[in-house]
């Protein structure tokens, strides 16, 4: 059994990140500079270099440079914002921008808290496969980042704020995909967890002229409070400003809960006054993916482990999926049917080896109800009783 001395890690980790920031510029680490970093250390052996190497990447602390041996540390980069000319332009009128704050009556600067000061450098390690080539663009509070498709976006944190902007043509599902990536990180902060920090959206006013911030909760209310045939012109009484609702929950993935279910926006259609809602697909089938992997984890290995494995994975393949047709086409729901009965199922082999293991039936709970959410959205069988 393998034993691990907390102090050892501790003091080996930030011994690199202490040597990084004082010898490395641009903060980078080669493998072969651990020697030098431990020299004369008995107590990391050159054998433990590869360990120590990964184990700084696993606590988010570095990520590793592509097709290299060399590692990042994201705290060490230059503190300074890039000159101006160098950033990328967000104009409102073709981009989502968006500006979370957690506040408290207790907080400093009136009512704000502020945010640690690792959560950019650990949101960089997290994203480090899309920071953008030119690396005078990622810094210590912020980064740019870059999709294949021409997306982009800016992240940066000052003391009370994050604010995130993203532009190009899958706008909208990036954005949604960096803001579900900053609840994430933020929700890991003890400090925070009284305090939920609360996005405001910018919205554009129907002319185009001016825009406000909307609060999520504010957003979420009015989408389910107000009629969908008024959610095309809105008119907001706090700034005298007409805004579409509708459009505004289509480009920010705002998710609007009805019963047990989660729906991501309404779509009216004024012609025959009917409401269509459409199910946030993308989230579930993440969350399923979550869930079935930390399983599959609990388990480490053997059959079932392989199974669960096997189950995230085909749903992967499905992300992009838009439509319940499209999932039925590739053709994998069949074999992911049955390995959600096989869960549901207490004599079959594959509950009871996750039974076993800790929150294992709880987990199997909620994997069974997130499938039933998409089941009930895609029209294929749920699972009875669960």
């Amino acid at each position: 059994m393998l034993v691990l001395n907390p102090e050892w890690i501790t003091k080996g980790v930030y011994r690199i990140i202490n040597w990084v920031q004082n010898q490395r510029p641009n903060a980078e680490a080669h493998l072969n500079d651990f020697k030098q970093i431990f020299q004369g250390e008995q107590a990391y052996p050159e054998e433990k270099h590869l360990f120590l190497f990964k184990l700084i990447q696993e606590y988010e602390l570095a990520y590793a440079a592509p097709r290299t041996r060399r590692i990042v540390v994201p705290q060490c980069l230059s503190q300074d914002q890039p000159a101006a000319s160098l950033l990328p332009e967000f104009p409102p009128e073709n981009s989502l921008s968006a500006v979370i704050q957690a506040s408290s009556g207790e907080g400093t600067d009136g009512d704000r808290l502020a945010f640690p000061p690792d959560v950019m450098p650990r949101f960089i390690v997290r994203r480090s496969e899309e920071l953008s080539k030119n690396k005078k663009l990622i810094w210590r509070f912020g980064t740019i980042l870059e999709l294949a498709g021409g997306t982009i976006a800016l992240v940066q944190q000052d003391d009370y704020a994050i604010k995130l902007s993203v532009k190009g043509p899958d706008k909208s599902s990036y954005f949604a995909e960096l803001r579900d990536e900053l609840k994430d990180l933020l929700s890991g902060y003890q400090g925070l967890q009284r305090y939920q920090p609360g996005f405001s959206y910018y919205v554009l006013s129907r002319d185009g002229n001016r825009y406000t911030m909307l609060p999520n909760d504010e957003a979420y209310n009015l989408l389910r409070n107000i009629p969908p045939q008024q959610q095309d012109d809105y008119h907001d009484p706090k700034t005298n400003l007409r805004l579409n609702l509708r459009q505004m929950a289509q480009d920010y993935r705002v998710c609007v809960n009805i019963g047990s279910i989660s729906f991501n926006h309404y779509e009216y259609n004024s012609d025959d006054h009917s409401t269509h809602i459409t199910y946030n697909f993308h989230q579930c089938n993440l969350a399923l993916q979550s869930s079935l992997r930390e399983l599959a984890n609990e388990l480490q290995c053997g059959k079932a482990a392989k199974e669960l494995r096997g189950a995230a994975d085909l749903l992967e393949q499905t992300e992009t999926c838009q439509s319940p047709g499209e999932v039925k086409k590739r053709g994998i729901l069949p074999k992911l049917q049955r390995c959600m009965e096989a869960l549901n199922d207490e004599s079959s082999t594959l509950r009871k080896a996750v039974s076993g293991v800790a929150n294992g039936v709880a987990l199997v709970g909620k994997i069974l109800s997130t499938w039933n959410q998409m089941a009930q959205w895609g029209g294929w069988p749920a699972i009875p009783g669960a």
